[in-house]
């Protein structure tokens, strides 16, 4: 899809009747005390991703500055290589459920997938 329909997509929603397409379609459920508010920052997120065209895409750092810095001050450090399979070899010994919550704990990192 093209990002300015991505836009609105985010701004908006989708258009009476629209259908669904592409390959990566996301479900947002907002909970908490301020769902709305929730919703908003990832609309503001989203929309900042949505500005850069595939063959443009920034570099780790160019992110840093171009994502919100409550985003980027929620989100833990990327993981080495290494640090990644211990945590991957580690996960394997667990059973499902257990694997299931060390999922769930595992911090995040906004730079996972990233060049640069």
């Amino acid at each position: 899809m093209i990002p300015p329909e991505e836009q609105r997509h985010v701004s908006s929603g989708p258009r009476p009747g629209e259908k669904p397409t592409g390959v990566a379609l996301t479900d947002v459920i907002a909970e908490g005390a301020d769902p709305l508010m929730s919703l908003g920052r990832c609309r503001e997120v989203l929309m900042t991703i949505l500005d850069y065209p595939e063959s443009v895409w920034p570099g780790s750092e160019e992110w840093a500055r171009l994502l919100p810095a409550w985003f980027v001050a929620a989100s833990s450090p990327r993981q080495t290589g290494a640090e990644t399979e211990e945590w991957l070899a580690r996960w394997r010994t667990l059973s499902p459920a257990d694997r299931a919550r060390a999922e769930s704990e595992q911090p995040w990192s906004w730079m996972t997938g990233c060049s640069g």
